[in-house]
């Protein structure tokens, strides 16, 4: 099911990027351009640009660049062009024709775009190539975002789209979600609504940025950046662009439109950065966020940064250091930071609830995408199932919106999500009713995050849990916050060295294998001058470690994120590691001071 000869169209930020990733699995790959200029351009940014595109600087060495002009020939030698030029549809169709007239019968093309639908693509091109041709949504960093959506036309094959999959889930490690050729797909659908209805409810409560973003974090399982931090990374002039272009594609009466361009009460601010060049942190100047400054949405001037977190972020980030549900308590209260929460929450899963069935029929669809593509924890479905659907509702019509049928179904007949003889189902929907049907993930992958509903764990604390799986294998998960290792952490290591079974695995399905060894219970140490609780720790952590070692069973590691210092040490003492390829592993006690 792989390629021989591969070739991107367009150098770009994600053009580069789809390239690198290609050249990452080893595959060589041609990069096309309008100039030598751009191309150029774009090997230099892949080698210098932070975090690092390439897995190793000269994976370069496998991308082949030229010009459109000069080398549209070499596309005839092609079995798969990804299509990454600007989002114009004269200029996209003008190139498949090109192409057309070029490559051979059975190479297949697809487009990156986000923004137009197949049907409007391909409306001039013969049947043989619709046939061909698929949509390749691919997410910025390609490197390290895991999402692919990939979107059947209504005349693609059936064995195109199985080749696409398997290519990007099995060489390129991408988390493969099919999407009907709806406009925004899944992930900016959800994911760019969510972020602005943050924005428009901080405005309403008469919220900070720093408690707005503390607020719609970590607390309910979203990256730390919440609303605003993650404008100034990904770029508040293109996430403008980004919303401009959803209000334009979807439907008239998409809810989405209360807080697009023309309705979001930021829209002089933004225009205001933009036009000054405060476009976030590419801009090198900020944007929201200005070295120990950030803005005022009041007044639209700069005060010093609030860094104490709101009551309610302290409150969570305890109780997730104690491996607590954190959703609830965060609508538990009328207050404004509550009330930023209830609202959000309402909107935002309401919203996602009223995408089925005419999206799609799974709500483990839209789960994964916001998982893979905006790194959620939970997605919007699995939060409603945390909290209760009949909650849900409530919020939801507090906040004003109207209840999707989807929600009312799952109230009235159980969760999405719900084990049944040991297998894990989710309810999925057509036009007319719902039915329980198996997750489905492609042949050969098992997520544990998934996989642990169906279990029971033979021992657990707030720090990890040890499991056993078929074939009488036993799991270390590691689940503190960061995964940072305590005297509970290594209990369970040890229990498992005991408790061997068949053989270890030390896996979490998390960001993060672990940060290493809980430092601020060190520091605990240190204030109450306790050397002799210190050695006793450090005594168990070795004694731990060493019976992974000597355990007569097959140990095997299986990190993906920071594996750093206590985290590696655990790693070192296993027999086996199969290492994500994003893995940053190592040493790093000269980095805090040790």
């Amino acid at each position: 099911m792989t390629f021989k000869r591969i070739a991107v169209i367009g150098a770009g930020t994600m053009g580069s990027g789809i390239a690198g990733q290609i050249a990452n699995a080893g595959h060589k790959v041609l990069l096309l351009d309008l100039t030598t200029k751009a191309t150029d351009y774009a090997l230099e940014r892949l080698q210098k640009s932070e975090p690092a595109p390439l897995h190793q600087r000269g994976n370069v060495d496998l991308i082949e660049t030229g010009t459109i002009e000069a080398d549209f020939d070499k596309l005839a030698e092609c079995d798969w062009i990804v299509e990454a030029v600007v989002e114009r549809l004269d200029i996209k169709r003008d190139l498949y024709k090109r192409l057309d007239a070029v490559i051979s019968d059975d190479c297949i093309v697809t487009s990156n775009t986000s923004t137009i639908p197949i049907k409007l693509l391909v409306a001039q091109m013969p049947l043989a190539f619709r046939q061909r041709f698929a949509i390749t949504h691919y997410f910025n960093p390609v490197r390290y975002m895991r999402l692919l959506e990939l979107v059947r036309g209504a005349d693609t094959r059936a064995d195109v789209m199985e080749r696409l999959s398997r290519y990007n889930d099995e060489i390129l490690g991408k988390g493969v979600v099919p999407c009907n050729d709806t406009p925004g797909f899944l992930g900016n659908r959800v994911g760019v609504f969510a972020l602005q209805v943050g924005m428009d409810e901080a405005f309403k409560q008469g919220l900070c940025i720093e408690h707005a973003d503390a607020l719609m974090g970590r607390p309910m399982g979203i990256p730390k950046t919440g609303v605003f931090g993650l404008y100034d990374m990904i770029g508040v002039d293109l996430m403008s662009d980004v919303v401009d272009t959803l209000g334009d594609i979807l439907p008239e009466n998409d809810v989405f439109h209360a807080v697009g361009r023309s309705n979001n009460p930021a829209n002089a601010l933004i225009d205001r950065m933009i036009s000054e060049g405060f476009t976030g942190l590419k801009s090198g100047k900020g944007g929201f966020y200005r070295e120990d400054q950030a803005l005022d949405l009041t007044s639209g001037t700069l005060r010093p940064r609030i860094t104490e977190l709101p009551a309610l972020a302290q409150k969570a980030a305890n109780a997730q250091q104690d491996g607590l549900e954190t959703l609830p308590m965060m609508i538990e209260g009328a207050e404004p930071h509550h009330q930023y929460c209830r609202n959000f929450l309402g909107r935002v899963l309401a919203y996602a609830a009223a995408l089925i069935p005419d999206v799609t029929g799974t709500p483990q669809d839209i789960d994964d995408a916001m998982k893979m593509g905006f790194n959620w924890i939970r997605g919007p479905f699995e939060m409603i199932d945390a909290l209760g659907a009949d909650v849900v509702i409530k919020l939801a019509q507090d906040a004003g919106c109207t209840i999707p049928q989807a929600l009312q179904t799952s109230a009235e007949h159980g969760p999405f999500y719900q084990v049944q003889e040991g297998i894990l189902m989710v309810r999925n929907f057509d036009q007319t009713a719902s039915q329980l049907k198996p997750v489905q993930l492609p042949e050969g992958t098992e997520r544990f995050s998934l996989t642990r509903r169906t279990l029971t764990p033979i021992a657990s604390n707030r720090a990890a849990s040890l499991w056993s799986l078929p074939g009488d294998l036993r799991l270390v998960e590691f689940h503190s916050k960061a995964n940072a290792l305590t005297g509970e952490s290594m209990a369970i290591v040890r229990q498992a060295a005991e408790d061997h079974g068949t053989g270890i695995l030390i896996h979490n399905d998390a960001q993060h294998f672990s940060a290493g060894v809980d430092l601020n219970r060190f520091a605990d140490f240190i204030a109450r001058e306790a050397w002799g609780e210190m050695d006793a720790f450090l005594n168990d952590f070795q004694q731990a470690v060493a019976a992974l070692k000597y355990c007569p069973v097959p140990v095997v590691g299986a990190p993906s994120g920071l594996s750093l210092g206590g985290g590696f040490e655990v790693l070192l003492h296993c027999d086996r590691l199969l290492t994500h390829a994003n893995s940053v592993l190592g040493l790093v006690e000269s980095g805090v001071g040790v």
